[in-house]
């Protein structure tokens, strides 16, 4: 797929993972993008503009496998209280 639908997917299975985790997209205080080419920022950019959280985006020559253009880490932050903590990764 191309980079737009690959990031759509990627932040679609994070949206599905704060879910499983009873967090809420303010609860990700960090991400970390890495996109295959320059050419595929503005597809990436515009499906986390509106919520977007302290971010860093590194383009890479590629990823561990050739038809993945997008990968997407993030960091979640939780209620000490609840003694839960995660670092989760979401890719295509």
């Amino acid at each position: 797929g191309d980079a737009s639908g690959q990031a759509r997917v990627a932040f679609d299975n994070l949206g599905l993972t704060l879910r499983e985790l009873n967090a809420q997209w303010s609860s990700v205080c960090s991400l970390r993008m890495y996109v295959v080419g320059q050419q595929n920022l503005p597809a990436v950019r515009d499906d986390y503009r509106e919520w977007a959280p302290a971010s860093t985006l590194v383009f890479v020559q590629a990823l561990f496998r050739p038809e993945v253009l997008v990968e997407v880490e993030a960091v979640v932050a939780f209620d000490r209280r609840s003694g839960v903590a995660a670092v989760r990764s979401s890719e295509f």
